[in-house]
């Protein structure tokens, strides 16, 4: 399962980390896949993942609540759009713009 042509097989593009990896015919793949492909194949080292790095101690929490993060991102993301929307209208959008603005300049 683990040989080069099996997990070529399964990864369907010459985008992996074997050095005989798999080999597509690039018309059947889109420009975007196949300047994937093009990158990948250009990469002169992999890095480990950033959580490698980090300690159990400091790993544990963030993976334990992730469910919560993300959770908390998508509500304040839900409200803002819908304070938005509701700027957006009743016509007020206008106001919280030019408001935004003198806010950067100050």
């Amino acid at each position: 399962m683990t040989s080069d042509e099996m997990v070529s097989k399964f990864a369907g593009s010459s985008a992996t980390a074997l050095k005989n990896g798999a080999t597509v015919d690039a018309d059947s793949m889109s420009s975007l896949a196949n300047a994937g492909v093009e990158l990948c194949a250009g990469a002169t080292g992999i890095s480990p993942a950033v959580q490698d790095s980090l300690s159990t101690a400091a790993k544990d929490p963030i993976f334990a609540g992730m469910a919560d993060i993300v959770q908390d991102i998508f509500e304040e993301y839900t409200e803002k759009r819908e304070m938005y929307m509701l700027a957006v209208q009743s016509g007020i959008y206008k106001l919280l713009i030019i408001m935004a603005r003198q806010m950067k300049t100050n």
